[in-house]
């Protein structure tokens, strides 16, 4: 049996549309369960029309909704995904399936933009499957199943027996915890797998302020898992902040020495060049290329905040 966990906070316009999707999968034998941070709106009530099974969680982050979730689960495989997203009815098939091998640990599979998805989600999709996006959809865009570092958490199962062997995750992570998991899964021998076929769609955050406080606490997440274990940390993590931090400096040092301006020019014409070749019309041209921006700013403000937390 698979175990469907999805941690919820005042979900409650968002989590039924989730649920409906979940009930049309193929696979025949799951539970979900709602991992609830104590809401204030309807989303339990609505959970519990689904027939889930609703735990609470008391820290208030989603590293431990994953434990209480985990810890509650009663299949072999435990499937995590969020209340903004719809998943595919093979979704769990595909997820489940290279798992049979004792090598693999962990499983992740593709976002998707909805069709009807608003404007500011899709100029955030394009922008984060460049090479200047945030990492993770840019290293998911292939077609074919390959190892990658971690499971992401809006789409992934985790064998149950290697949970328990890896025990809690850092509920203290505002986010990044999806990052400590697979460093954790990596470190004792087993693979994460990337599974293009198992879809999901992810409606995300639908305006620029949201997008930014996401990507600042996630920023906070990165800088936290960092102080706990530098092994989690690659380059592209920490290009953001010294973008945030040396940028302002060149800015000024160019008033006095104009070659200093080479640097901001260079970047904001790269990430104009970029929106220019994903977007398909001007509004979404220069959608993706402030996207790109604010995603940088939002996460490298956020990764200095937590360094200095």
């Amino acid at each position: 049996m698979v175990t469907i966990v999805i941690p919820t906070r005042n979900n409650g316009n968002e989590i039924g549309r989730c649920l409906r999707s979940i009930a049309k999968n193929e696979y025949p034998r799951y539970e979900v369960i709602v991992v609830d941070s104590h809401s204030q709106d309807r989303t339990v009530e609505i959970a519990e029309e689904y027939g889930c099974r609703v735990l609470y969680e008391n820290v208030g982050t989603r590293a431990a909704a994953i434990n209480v979730g985990a810890e509650g689960a009663r299949g072999n495989y435990v499937a995590f995904t969020d209340a903004d997203a719809v998943v595919d009815k093979a979704w769990l098939f595909n997820l489940l399936g290279p798992l049979k091998d004792p090598l693999v640990g962990a499983t992740t599979g593709s976002q998707l933009v909805p069709e009807d998805g608003p404007f500011f989600t899709r100029c955030l999709f394009k922008g984060w499957e460049t090479f200047l996006g945030g990492g993770t959809l840019h290293a998911m865009s292939s077609d074919r199943i390959k190892s990658v570092d971690h499971p992401v958490g809006v789409n992934s199962m985790v064998r149950k027996d290697i949970l328990r062997e890896l025990g809690r995750v850092s509920e203290d992570l505002i986010t990044a915890e999806d990052v400590e998991l697979g460093c954790k899964i990596r470190n004792r021998g087993y693979r994460v797998l990337y599974v293009p076929n198992a879809v999901v769609w992810h409606y995300r955050i639908a305006g620029p302020w949201k997008h930014f406080e996401h990507m600042f606490k996630y920023g906070m997440g990165r800088a936290q898992l960092l102080r706990k274990n530098g092994r989690t940390i690659r380059p592209i993590n920490v290009a953001p902040a010294c973008l945030v931090t040396l940028l302002p400096i060149f800015l000024l040092a160019g008033w006095r020495y104009g070659v200093f301006l080479t640097v901001p020019i260079a970047y904001f014409l790269i990430v104009l060049l970029l929106g220019l070749l994903r977007g398909e019309g001007f509004k979404e041209k220069l959608g993706i290329s402030y996207v790109i921006v604010l995603s940088h700013f939002g996460y490298g403000i956020g990764f200095l905040r937590g360094l200095l937390r």
